[in-house]
Order: structure tokens, then C-alpha cells, then sequence
């Protein structure tokens, strides 16, 4: 039997297939009548059946493409669009596109299938069938829509620029394929295709006007921009050139005025009076006969553009330099004065030697006077000078040559007998003539030389000899004595001094008359050289070391005479060592004087006090050589040494020094090393041989001690910084020093922020306290102790150890840190044993402590929990505590919300100082800027923000919190109040400092209700 399948066929058309050789017959009308045939043709059927039995059967021997169609038939540029078919009896097919699209199909896809395509143009895609030799094909269109064009950007870089400067058009576009910058409406510019998209164009030949970017689309649609305004300024006139020939005249002089304009209509050149000039051309020139200094103004002119350019011309009163001269010739070595008087405008004045100019001040100008020093007969010139002349005159001042030099002029011999020569000798320098005279008579000097000239000539008496050079300089004399002689004799003969020590020095002195020689001889015999002194008078300088006798013989032509002198020579007395053993000495020490003398007949010593009075003096039992004596010196004194004898006494001084014990600091001590700001303490001290003493810190105190002993005694403080005190005591021998320092806390701002005293279940290794420090400096917790109790606050202590940061928590307790207890970042992890008490019936307190608590101790800051206050536990001011606060339940923690010791039921929040109450409004606008009060505990400005939502406010600290403000901004509707710890203070090694907490680090409070920014 054969198998019959049934196919979809058009809507009139069964079909039935022939299949293993038996047709299988299955009609199927819609609309015909079964009784009649459908086809008896072929072509009656559809392509790919045949008509076989009035029937429209598929032709299993023909390729039969069912369908091939497109999902649409347009797409957008760059979209894609699925093909699909469906075929029968085919052993391949293949679809290929007008634009260069090949797809085989593959066996698993021949009868039905799809494929996707992203035409760039409109395509044809064609389907072709093939089975055996027959192929069949089909096709479908697909179109492709191209976009519109888009002007993105166009701008003009300026606005209004001068004529011939550059401007940028500049422009970006999508989906362009060319385009234009027009200029009211007329073509100015074309793009090029390479730069449509986007790209800039400079150039410098813009005008007024309108311009617009008109461009392309790709879908062949016109794009045009809105039109910019461009406004060219005309070029405003230049002055490329203003000059004069000349800018200095003369009175009377003309000058010539020369100009070059660029970008100018017109000129005119204006006076102080009006416009002298005016001009078309763009350069020339223009003459001016100013009678006074004068500025020239040029305008330059194009439209309603004027530029001025000034020329000052001066105008000078001619020089005229009335008088230069100077005083008459001067020796050299003179000054001389040089004088001036000159008319005019002068600007500047200089006198010339012809080598060195010498300018002079202008108050000099008109007249004055200069002085000068020439060396040699100079001609000077004055010139007197302006912008526009100068004039010069010239006087020569004459140097008169050095007076002559007369080298030498002698007598040989210088005296005579009565009648005899002499020859006078001289030798003169610089000399135009010269005479010699004898006191009465000018002598002959005929054919005498006057450089060097000698001459002979008889002395009848004592005669003075004048010799005179002269030349242009001066005159210059010299002069010398010839004495006739008479008769010879001693008339002083001495030895000073006529006692003296061996080797010093005697001088012998004589004079005599008329005498020609002389000899010197002693008692011994031995001649004493005088051939080089002067016979008539002179001395000699003899060192001597024994005593002898002088015999003087004066010889000569009425001689000879002779005279002696003695002298006594001895050995002088000496000290020739004098000293202490010690230059300082303590009081009560002995002190030793020794001395070495020569010659001494005798010696003593006499000590003085520093006022001079004497209180030691000894002469007996000394030796006068060499010796010694000790004592034991009171006060700081001079000793002098006196040894008699010849030439005495010789005295020598020593001088020492008794010092005073020096004193020392025995004791220094404070009686607390460490107190709350303003409490007692007590500087102890005990010192000795003190004479005075101070008391100062090392925050520059220096405090009155007056009425106070430094051997013993103390001083009461308060002081409210933490100081170093050094005591220092004195006496003449010098000083001794001791320190002592007290550590001054803020008991004030160390406050107790959260207690959590009874957790769920056993108490222990759980409990754990907050504090708080409220100031900007850390605290030393070392003094400051938890006590807790409901007696007293001495049932449970703890001694707080480590440093709490400004404006920081720290957390005691523990050990243990869980969920049940809040996890607590403890700073301190120790135990309360016992542990806290719980409250009740009757209250309860924790508070911390100055020092360790007794049952008398008031705490520095205290909360008390439970019932009543019955056992009178004392707050801050030592009074009984009213302010009692609820306890809750256990797991709950009782936390500070305000400065008030009432605390509130919380769960526990370690770690966070912080307590946000409530804020004054909930809603505002924000259309303008406002504020907001968020009133809370612990709040700083410096280390919190407030944010409404995503509004970050600025704040400022006031009483109880922060007044936050903002700016008018868009964010609407209902939104949360965050207030966030953002800051800290950290140490740096060496200060604190604020710093920005790590973001895993920033606490946070919502606030609830919310916030409403109104519109």
C-alpha cells in the first residue's frame, strides 16, 4: 500500500501525493463545486503543481518554493530585518543580495527556515532553488530609510570683532552629507564632506551680518540652523609715526612737524590755541614756530573713530654765559676758585680739565663757584648745555712753579780765630737767581755756581751767613753761623743721675766757651769717645756698673780747661716673686704668701678688704729674701708686698677671692602631683646657705615670695594648668635649682555618658560604663576612678587607666563583648568586682571620681537609677542627689541625652557619644534658604553633618545642639533627617588634631517623622 500526505495547499486546493506508486486522492474545496473539475492545464495550477485528474497536485519533479518573504519590507539604516522560506523538493539552495549578499543554505534548514540581514541600501534578496538540473528562484525588497539630518552645534567664537581680525565658525552634525555657512542668506562658506560632521573654520574676512549653517540629511532633507549675529567693527585709525625734526628749539627757531596715519580719513594737528592743520593724506608734514614750549596734538579721524597722539616741543631760553674766571696764579699746592654767571635755560653744567668733567648741581646752574687743586697751569672750560644748544667758555689758571730747595749751605770750620777764612758751601734747587749775604754786605758770588757753588771768605767776628734762592715761586734763605773764638772754658760739667744701679744709664752734660775739642776721660784712665759731639755743649749717655770719676779737658785756640764729676753706682732693691697659693679661697681655709727679693733691707705686707681698709699687716720674723706666711683670710682682699732698700721700696700685689659656701636645694616637693583645676597644692622646700631665691614655671609665672624663708618653708597654689615649678636659691657662691611639676586635669569635662549595668541574665564580664570628655584637650584617666553603690559609692571601684580624646568616648568594663551586652569597643576591658548594682526599691549610683572613693568622696559627675534617693548619695555639689533616673529592663542601658544627670532607657549603644532628640520644624521650602535647630546631646559643628535628605547643611554650634542651615535647591516631598559623627580628633605624635572618620567608621541617627521639602 502506498502512504498519503496530506499538504496545506491555497484555500481552493487539496492536493494529494503519490507516494511508493499509489495516488491517494483528498479534495478539499471552499468555495467550488466538488463535481467539477478544478484544472485541466498546467498553468491553471500553481508554480511547482501540475494537473493531473481535473486536480492541482504538487509536481514532485519540479523544485517548488512555498514562500520566501521579509518580516518588513523598510528598515531603518543600520537595523536589521529576518528573510525567511520555505521549499519544497530541493537539494540546495543559496539567497543572495544586490548588495553583495551570499547565504548557502544548509541541509537541516532547506525546507523552512530564516536568516537576518542589515541591508545599508535598498536590496533585493533572492532565493534560488535547485534540485537536479531544474532551479527555481524567488525574490523580496527590503528598503532602506535613511535618517534625517541634525544640527548639533554652531557657533561663532566672538560676537563683534574689528574689521580684518579673525573669528571661528565652528559646528557639529549627525547624518549630513554636506552643507554651507550662509551670510544673510547668501552663500559665505562651504564645508567639505571629510570635516561635515563637526569641525571649525577661521578666517578673517567676516562682515556684519546674519550667518547660518544649512546642511544635507542623508535622507536628502534640508537642515537650517538659527541665525547668529556678527557685528565688524570698522579698524579704528592708527598713528603709525608723530615726530618733529627737532623737539628742542631756540627761541625763535621753526621745526618741521612730520606724520603717517594708517586706516584715517583725516588729520588734524591742533595748538594750545585750536587746530593749526588739517590733512587728507595719509603722511606729510607741517611747520611750527612755537614761542614756548608746547604740546602738538595729531587726530587721527576715520568715521566717528578719533586717536590722539601728543608732541611736546621745548622751547629754551638761549645761553649766554656772561662771566667764567678765576683767581690769579696760585703756588702749587693752592686752591684757586673758578666762578661762574649764566643766563638762559640751562639743563646741564659741566666743568672739563680736558681729562675729568666735574658736573655741578642746578642750583649752580645761574651762578657759582668751584674750587680746585691743579697741579700744573690748566685751562678749564665751562659748558653750559640744553636740549637744543650749548655754549662754552674757557679760563686758564697759572701755577706758580714750588719755591727753590736750598739742599745744603755749611761753614767749615764755624769758628775761627779773630780775621781768619771760612769757606761757605751750598748746593741749591730750582733757582733763577741767588745771593749771599753776611748780615751787612751782599758777598761777590761772581762765576760762583749756584747749584753747587763754594766760596771763601774772612770772618772778622761772629757772622751770620744768609744764602737766598729765588725764582717765579717764592724766595727760600738759609742760614749759618761762623764764631770767632775767645778763651777757652768749662762752664757745666755734670752726671745725672750721680747714683744708679749697675747697667742703667748716667748722662753726662757740658758746655763750654770758645773751646775747639774736647776729651772725656774716667778715674781709670780710659778715654771715653766724644769726637762726634759738640765741643761747645752736648751730653752722652754712659750705662755704668761701677762708681767712677769724669774728667773733661776742653781744648781750643784760648784753652785748654778741665773740670770732673762723680757718680755712685749700687745694686737696686727687687721683689721678684710675690704670690698667693689659691686666687679663691672658701671662708675658714687658710691661705699661704710667699715672696723672692734682692737686695732688700727689709720687707712687709699689709692686706686690704675690697673698701681698703688694712686688717692684716706683718714685718716680723720675715725673712727680707725669701719667705713665707699663712693665714686664714675673712673676706676677698689685696696683699701688697713693700721691700726697702736703694731705689725703694718695690712694692708687688696679689689680689684673691674668699668665697661663701654654696647654697643647696635639700627638699623640693608638691603635695599632689596630679589635681582638678583650681584645688590646693603645696610646694614644700628645704635649702641651705641661701641668701635669696625664686620661685618660677614653665608657663612664665614668677611667683612673690616675699616673707618667705628659703632655708624652710611652703607655699599653697591653685593652679588651672598642668606646670613644672623650679625653685632656685643663691648667695654670692653661687646658685642650686630643683624642679617639681603638677599635673592639672578637667575633672568637669570628663562626664558619665552610658551605663549598662544589668544585662539579660549573670551581670558578670558584661557591665560596662561610657564617659565622655566634653573639652577640646585629652584626659589623663590615670587619677579617676568608677565607684558604684547604694550606700555610699564605695561598693564596687575601678581605677580608670589610658587617655580619652577631645570630645571622645571611652568605654570600660567587659571583659566580655557579645550581642547581649551591645558589643562594646571596650577601651579598657576590666571586670567591676563586685558587680554593679542593679537599683531597686532604693536608688542606686555610678559616678566617677578624683582619686580613689571613699564613703566622703563627691563625685565629679554622677548617675543614680532606681527608686528613691533614701541613703543620700551625694551628686557634683556634695549635697544629696535629687535627679534619679528610671532604670529599665535588663538588656537595656540608661544613656545621657542632655546635660541634665537624668538619663533615658535605651538599648546599648557603645561607642557613641551622641544623642539626637528632636529637631524645631519638619517641614520647609525649598524654594529659598532657612534653617533648621536639631537639639540633641553632644552635638559639635566641627564633627557632625546634618543632611535633609540629600541636602547637606551648613552648621554652627548653639545651646543644646545645632542650628544647620541651607540653600534654595530642587529636592521635594517627604525625606530623612540623617545627622552623622563624621570627624574625630586624632593624635599626630605630637598634637591633636580633626580628622575625617574612615566610612565604615561615620555613626549615623535617622531622625523619625521625617522631613517635607515643600515646592
Amino acid at each position: 500500500m502506498g502512504t498519503i500526505m496530506e499538504l496545506g495547499t491555497p484555500a481552493s486546493h487539496k492536493v494529494a501525493l503519490l507516494i511508493a506508486g499509489v495516488f491517494v486522492f483528498s479534495f478539499g474545496c471552499s468555495d467550488a463545486d466538488p463535481a467539477e473539475p478544478i484544472c485541466v492545464f498546467n498553468d491553471e495550477c500553481e508554480t511547482g503543481e501540475v494537473c493531473t485528474d481535473g486536480a492541482c497536485i504538487i509536481d514532485i519533479s519540479q523544485v517548488n518554493i512555498r514562500s520566501f518573504v521579509a518580516e518588513t519590507s523598510s528598515v531603518d539604516l543600520g537595523d536589521s530585518v529576518q528573510l525567511s522560506w520555505e521549499i519544497a523538493s530541493v537539494s540546495s539552495a543559496r539567497i543572495s543580495g544586490s548588495d553583495g549578499f551570499e547565504f548557502e543554505i544548509g541541509p537541516g534548514s532547506l525546507g523552512a527556515g530564516t536568516v537576518e540581514v542589515t541591508p545599508l541600501d535598498d536590496t533585493t534578496y533572492t532565493l534560488r532553488a535547485t534540485k537536479d538540473e531544474n532551479t527555481t528562484q524567488a525574490e523580496v525588497t527590503v528598503s532602506v530609510v535613511r535618517p534625517a539630518g541634525a544640527i548639533l552645534d554652531f557657533q561663532i567664537s566672538e560676537s563683534s570683532i574689528q574689521e580684518g581680525e579673525e573669528v571661528t565658525f565652528s559646528w557639529s552634525t549627525s547624518n549630513a552629507i554636506n552643507g554651507e555657512i550662509l551670510r544673510d542668506g547668501e552663500p559665505f562658506l562651504a564645508i567639505e564632506v571629510d570635516y561635515i560632521d563637526s569641525g571649525s573654520i577661521r578666517t578673517d574676512s567676516a562682515t556684519s551680518g546674519a550667518y547660518t549653517l544649512v546642511i544635507n540629511g542623508e535622507d536628502g532633507g534640508i537642515v537650517t540652523s538659527d541665525p547668529i549675529e556678527l557685528e565688524v567693527l570698522p579698524i579704528s585709525p592708527e598713528v603709525e609715526r608723530f615726530v618733529a625734526l627737532s623737539e628742542f628749539l631756540l627761541e625763535g627757531q621753526a621745526t618741521t612737524l612730520q606724520w603717517e596715519v594708517i586706516h584715517t580719513d583725516e588729520i588734524e594737528i591742533a595748538g594750545p590755541a585750536g587746530v593749526l592743520h588739517t590733512s587728507a593724506n595719509s603722511q606729510g608734514a607741517f611747520n611750527v614756530q612755537p614761542a614756548e614750549s608746547t604740546t602738538y596734538r595729531l587726530r587721527a579721524k576715520r568715521d566717528q573713530l578719533v586717536v590722539e597722539r601728543e608732541l611736546d616741543i621745548t622751547v629754551y631760553e638761549p645761553i649766554e654765559i656772561l662771566s667764567f674766571s678765576g683767581t690769579p696764579p696760585v703756588a702749587l699746592g693752592e686752591s684757586t676758585d673758578l666762578t661762574w654767571e649764566i643766563s638762559g635755560d640751562v639743563e646741564a653744567l659741566v666743568l672739563s680739565d680736558g681729562f675729568a668733567t666735574y658736573e655741578m648741581a642746578t642750583e649752580d646752574f645761574a651762578q657759582g663757584t668751584f674750587s680746585l687743586q691743579p697741579s700744573v697751569t690748566t685751562t678749564y672750560s665751562i659748558i653750559a648745555s640744553n636740549e637744543a644748544h650749548a655754549k662754552t667758555a674757557e679760563f686758564e689758571v697759572v701755577v706758580l712753579p714750588a719755591p727753590p730747595t736750598i739742599t745744603r749751605f755749611d761753614a767749615a770750620p764755624t769758628l775761627v780765630a779773630t780775621g781768619a777764612t771760612t769757606t761757605l758751601s751750598w748746593e741749591i734747587e730750582g733757582a733763577d737767581s741767588y745771593t749771599l749775604s753776611d748780615g751787612t754786605q751782599s758777598l761777590d758770588t761772581t762765576g760762583v755756581s749756584s747749584t753747587n757753588g763754594l766760596l771763601t771768605t774772612p770772618v772778622s767776628g761772629p757772622t751770620t751767613y744768609t744764602l737766598s734762592a729765588s725764582n717765579a715761586g717764592g724766595t727760600t734763605d738759609a742760614t749759618v753761623f761762623v764764631d770767632t773764638a775767645g778763651a777757652v772754658s768749662i762752664q757745666s760739667f755734670s752726671v745725672a743721675p750721680n747714683a744708679l744701679a749697675p747697667g742703667e744709664t748716667a748722662t753726662v752734660t757740658w758746655t763750654t766757651a770758645n773751646a775747639t775739642s774736647i776729651e772725656l776721660r774716667d778715674s781709670d784712665g780710659t778715654i771715653i769717645d766724644v769726637t762726634t759731639l759738640d765741643p761747645a755743649g752736648d751730653s752722652l749717655n754712659l750705662i755704668v756698673d761701677t762708681s767712677k770719676t769724669l774728667i773733661l779737658t776742653a781744648n781750643g785756640l784760648g784753652g785748654p780747661a778741665s773740670a770732673s764729676a762723680q757718680f755712685v753706682v749700687n745694686e737696686p732693691v727687687e721683689i721678684l716673686d710675690f704670690q698667693a697659693s689659691a686666687v679663691t679661697v672658701s671662708q675658714g681655709d687658710s691661705l699661704s704668701l710667699s715672696w723672692q727679693t734682692e737686695f732688700a733691707l727689709g720687707v712687709e705686707i699689709e692686706c686690704t678688704d675690697i673698701d681698703g681698709n688694712p686688717y692684716f699687716v706683718t714685718t716680723a720674723g720675715t725673712n727680707k729674701d725669701s719667705d713665707s706666711v699663712t693665714f686664714s683670710p675673712s673676706v676677698s682682699s689685696t696683699c701688697r708686698l713693700s721691700a726697702f732698700g736703694f731705689r725703694g721700696p718695690d712694692t708687688l700685689d696679689v689680689s684673691f677671692t674668699v668665697l661663701p659656701q654654696a647654697p643647696t636645694v635639700l627638699n623640693f616637693t608638691v603635695s599632689e602631683s596630679t589635681i582638678l583645676a583650681g584645688q590646693d597644692v603645696v610646694l614644700n622646700w628645704e635649702s641651705q646657705g641661701a641668701t635669696s631665691f625664686t620661685l618660677t614655671d614653665d608657663l612664665g609665672n614668677n611667683f612673690d615670695l616675699t616673707g618667705l624663708d628659703p632655708a624652710l618653708d611652703s607655699i599653697t597654689l591653685q593652679p588651672t594648668q598642668s606646670a613644672t615649678y623650679t625653685l632656685t636659691v643663691s648667695n654670692a657662691a653661687g646658685s642650686d635649682a630643683s624642679t617639681a611639676s603638677v599635673d592639672v586635669v578637667d575633672g568637669d569635662a570628663l562626664m558619665v555618658n552610658e551605663v549598662f549595668f544589668d544585662p539579660v541574665g549573670a551581670d558578670d564580664n558584661l557591665e560596662w560604663v561610657e564617659f565622655i570628655n566634653t573639652s577640646d584637650s585629652p584626659i589623663d584617666l590615670a587619677s579617676f576612678w568608677v565607684g558604684n553603690g547604694g550606700a555610699d559609692y564605695t561598693y564596687s571601684r575601678l581605677q580608670l587607666q589610658g587617655t580619652i580624646a577631645p570630645q571622645g568616648c571611652f568605654v570600660v568594663g567587659g571583659p566580655t563583648s557579645s550581642a547581649s551586652n551591645g558589643l562594646p569597643a571596650l577601651d579598657q576591658a576590666s571586670a567591676f568586682t563586685p558587680a554593679l548594682q542593679n537599683g531597686g526599691a532604693e536608688a542606686d549610683g555610678i559616678g566617677v571620681f578624683f582619686g580613689e572613693p571613699t564613703a566622703a568622696s563627691v563625685p565629679l559627675d554622677v548617675v543614680l537609677y532606681g527608686g528613691a534617693n533614701n541613703n543620700n548619695l551625694v551628686g557634683e555639689d556634695g549635697l544629696p542627689k535629687l535627679e534619679v533616673s528610671t532604670r529599665g529592663v535588663s538588656g537595656e542601658s540608661l544613656v545621657r541625652v542632655s546635660s541634665s544627670d537624668l538619663f533615658e532607657i535605651s538599648a546599648p549603644t557603645p561607642n557613641r557619644c551622641f544623642q539626637v532628640a528632636s529637631t524645631d520644624i519638619n517641614t520647609a521650602s525649598n524654594t529659598a534658604p532657612g534653617t533648621i535647630q536639631v537639639l540633641g546631646w553632644a552635638l559639635d559643628s566641627r564633627l557632625f553633618q546634618v543632611e535633609i535628605g540629600s541636602v547637606l547643611l551648613n552648621c554652627t554650634d548653639i545651646q543644646g545642639g545645632l542650628e544647620c542651615s541651607w540653600e534654595a535647591h530642587t529636592e521635594s516631598g517627604l525625606v530623612d533627617i540623617v545627622v552623622s559623627r563624621v570627624r574625630d580628633f586624632t593624635f599626630d605624635g605630637s598634637n591633636w588634631t580633626i580628622t575625617d572618620r574612615a566610612p565604615l567608621d561615620i555613626q549615623s541617627e535617622v531622625l523619625g517623622g521625617g522631613f517635607t521639602w515643600l515646592d
